[in-house]
């Protein structure tokens, strides 16, 4: 684990619990519990997915960030994986306009993926963001868990 990552709130939801985002509710298999590390007030926003190629153009990834920061404007939190790209570009457009970012990781909450966003994550976390997983804390991603999140 990032030392960093200890200067924040670490928080663990199980599905009985208020703050737990009620859109998972209708998935076949909801998540069991989830692992955050940030404000679990960034919950709270309704949210909005800025996904996108890794190896994006430079017109998509103006097009992330200006749908970000649009997004942001009208109340949403922006949510991603947190990959370079399209998804990075999104989180740089809802922080630019002051907006709220959840980050999804396929490994453990604790574990930063990919390595280099974590300047990135820490900003968001500065910010008021959130690191989530369904994982436990300290599991490392293993290629599988990338298209379960």
């Amino acid at each position: 684990m990032e030392t960093w990552l200890e200067d924040y709130p670490h928080l663990e939801l199980l599905p009985s619990d208020q703050l737990f985002p009620t859109g998972l509710f209708p998935l076949k298999q909801p998540p069991k519990q989830l692992y955050l590390i940030g404000e679990q007030a960034a919950l709270q926003a309704p949210a909005l997915a800025v996904i996108g190629a890794r190896e994006a153009t430079p017109y998509g990834l103006q097009a992330a960030e200006r749908c970000a920061e649009l997004a942001v404007k009208r109340g949403f939190a922006i949510v991603s994986g947190g990959a370079r790209g399209c998804d990075q570009a999104g989180y740089k457009g809802a922080l630019k306009s002051g907006g709220t970012c959840i980050v999804v990781l396929a490994g453990g909450a604790d574990c930063i993926y990919p390595r280099r966003a974590a300047s990135l994550f820490k900003t968001i976390l500065e910010a008021g963001g959130l690191l989530l997983s369904e994982q436990p804390w300290g599991f490392s991603p293993p290629p599988w868990a990338f298209r379960l999140r």
